[in-house]
């Protein structure tokens, strides 16, 4: 209800807070969809990034708001936008397992061989850190390439196989991971 006096009276609804968060950007993060509805109508955009390159659409990704996601797609939000360390909507959706998520960005035209700028991980290999064996099914029907190493050499079988990820391990060898490569 707040949020709607504040608009009526002419409130900007892409006003950045010292971190350059927004309203939308906080309501993401939150889980608050009517509020990032109403932001949306108000002129929220959705683009709009922290000062560490966080958008609404990496939060709600990143905490499994799937109808927020919808909304902020619908509206426009950049699919394969990044944060300053480079990592994407995608990488976080499937590093939490959100397969729902997964899915909508990879509809939306998500890029599922993305390596963030720090450490060169893939959205493949973050789900690989926990097994999400349904999110990385996703992305190797995608075209996702196993094989892909980040900065210390590791592949996502690699990360799979330390961590005991035995299911993980089956799909990408299934789908033709190289079990040769090195560190």
């Amino acid at each position: 209800r707040a949020c709607r006096i504040l608009l009526r009276r002419g409130a900007d609804p892409n006003l950045q807070a010292i971190d350059g968060a927004t309203a939308g950007i906080y309501a993401s993060y939150s889980g608050y969809t009517k509020i990032v509805r109403l932001l949306l109508k108000k002129g929220f955009d959705p683009n709009m990034q922290t000062l560490d390159g966080m958008s609404a659409l990496m939060m709600a990704s990143q905490n499994g708001f799937t109808e927020i996601v919808q909304l902020l797609l619908d509206n426009g939000a950049n699919v394969n936008l990044q944060a300053a360390d480079g990592f994407t909507s995608l990488m976080l959706a499937s590093q939490n397992g959100y397969t729902g998520i997964v899915n909508l960005l990879l509809e939306k035209g998500a890029k599922v061989d993305i390596q963030d700028s720090n450490t060169k991980t893939t959205a493949l290999i973050q789900s690989s850190l926990s097994g999400f064996t349904d999110a990385a099914t996703l992305l190797l029907i995608r075209g996702a390439n196993p094989d892909l190493q980040d900065k210390e050499g590791a592949t996502a079988l690699i990360t799979a196989s330390l961590t005991g990820q035995s299911d993980f391990v089956k799909l990408l060898l299934d789908y033709g991971a190289d079990t040769n490569i090195k560190c």
